[in-house]
């Protein structure tokens, strides 16, 4: 059943990426994923060296993806990822003792709402590595309510190498399973010998504990590594209002959150946060309230750079946590209203009333989610709206025709961002409004509608065009091509 999901997604994606929607940042995480193959520690010709912006550890293993399928293997990764998140959810709703066919819907319900389908289809981009951050909280909640040391830790490590602010979903998520069972503890006390093995959750206390070890380090990290020409750095991202301190490492930035954290809890971007967890969750955070308090933490990022909570890498850590407090939630209601069980009977009141409870509760999230995710309809029918009119992506097919058939391994294009698909974006592939120390072009890839500040193409030779397309090869004196 988990296929099922991860072909939607499949299906869905690799209809944008065809039709020229996506730019920029897949086409980044692609060079990011390989550049390593050729002596260079995520690198890509955006931004340059990436580690002064972002600890992006996990990328170079895309590349066992990206190798073999090229930009669509970043896709294969997000749709496998989707399937991942689906079959965790339900492996969590199996422990906490729910029907194999509730925990089914279950899983489907988390990973089809709009909230959760807005963060997969990420607009305009494609890909970003956070997007697989909700899959893999799943499955760290999974493994630590199992008390599985090995999968714990490996799924925390993996988390934790996604990027710089994991460490912050990855403490709550193991904060709140420990905390989950403990508080069942001190409600059941017995006094019985064994207790504290029972109810003391040692993998998600470790995992808690990497995970504030792990913050400060990959923060010293990124200070670590100088700013390349065109990076802005991770730090310059943070905007203190007023201008009165100038955050530019961990210390300060730790400051900076302990000074202002009451700012910080009646902020818009923290009133957000509830609005999104109250509707992501079909208001079931009603049942895991302690939840919440240790989950505000995953919105932290969204209030320092005051960016948008619902663009969906920065909406991901939020995402990661909904999921897995919904899942939790959700077997809550279900021992809630089904309290007699009937051996044989598929059709019992218990599960007559729990199936109207969930009714209710299921129509007034989705609505409430469906405004934060105005395109999910797109995705529920495999009918996205592209940017490009098909006639338009017709006439770029017959433009770049040329260069598809007669480019060789080694020759360096330069590229308008929604053109990128044609040139897949290899580590001789360029934007051509971005790096300046670059080597000379053996194609360029335009559209006229996306100008560049100065022309690089003005000797090249125009050997097609239509419209607002045209491919120029570099001139004879410049290794021209076949």
């Amino acid at each position: 059943m988990a296929l099922v999901p991860g072909a939607w997604l499949l299906a869905y994606k690799l209809q944008c990426y065809y039709a020229l929607d996506y730019t920029s940042d897949i086409f980044v995480f692609v060079q990011l994923a390989t550049s390593w193959l050729k002596g260079r520690f995520l690198f890509d010709n955006y931004y340059g060296d990436h580690r002064s912006i972002h600890t992006y550890f996990l990328a170079p293993l895309l590349a066992l993806f990206v190798k073999p399928f090229g930009a669509p293997g970043l896709l294969i990764a997000l749709a496998a990822a989707f399937s991942a998140g689906f079959a965790a959810a339900a492996r969590i709703l199996r422990l906490a003792g729910v029907p194999l066919p509730w925990a089914m819907v279950g899983g489907l319900l988390v990973s089809f709402m709009p909230l959760s389908v807005h963060h997969y289809q990420d607009e305009t981009y494609g890909f970003h590595l956070e997007l697989l951050m909700p899959a893999f909280g799943l499955w760290l909640g999974y493994f630590l309510l199992r008390r599985s040391w090995w999968g714990s830790l490996g799924a925390a490590a993996a988390l934790l190498a996604i990027k710089e602010e994991t460490p912050l979903v990855t403490a709550a998520i193991g904060g709140a399973i420990f905390c989950e069972e403990l508080l069942r503890g001190l409600l059941r006390w017995d006094g019985a010998r064994g207790w504290f093995r029972r109810h003391v959750n040692l993998p998600a206390l470790t995992v808690v504990a990497l995970a504030l070890v792990a913050l400060p380090l990959l923060l010293i990290f990124l200070k670590d590594h100088a700013l390349g020409a065109t990076s802005p750095g991770s730090f310059s991202r943070i905007k203190v209002p007023g201008g009165g301190i100038t955050i530019d490492g961990p210390y300060v930035l730790f400051a900076y959150v302990h000074d202002d954290i009451e700012t910080w809890l009646n902020s818009g971007e923290t009133d957000l946060w509830y609005q999104l967890a109250f509707a992501g969750s079909f208001g079931l955070a009603v049942l895991r309230p302690h939840f919440l308090t240790l989950g505000v933490v995953t919105g932290l990022i969204s209030w320092l750079a005051r960016d948008n909570l619902t663009w969906a890498p920065r909406l991901s850590p939020s995402l990661a946590f909904f999921q897995f407090m919904t899942v939790f939630a959700f077997a809550s209601l279900h021992h809630l209203l089904v309290r007699k069980r009937s051996p044989g009977k598929v059709v019992t009141p218990g599960n007559v009333v729990f199936a109207l409870a969930l009714l209710v509760l299921v129509v007034g999230g989705w609505r409430q989610q469906a405004r934060h995710g105005p395109r999910a309809a797109e995705f529920y029918t495999l009918h996205p709206r592209h940017q490009l009119e098909t006639t338009l992506r017709n006439e770029a097919d017959r433009v770049y025709s040329a260069y598809l058939r007669d480019h060789r391994p080694g020759d360096v294009v330069y590229v308008n961002q929604f053109l990128f698909r044609y040139a897949d974006a290899s580590m001789d592939t360029y934007w051509l409004d971005r790096i300046t120390s670059r080597p000379p072009a053996t194609w360029v890839l335009k559209d006229f509608k996306q100008p560049v500040e100065k022309p690089v193409y003005e000797d090249f030779i125009l050997v097609s065009h239509s419209g607002r397309f045209a491919l120029f090869p570099a001139p004879p004196t410049r290794s021209p091509p076949r």
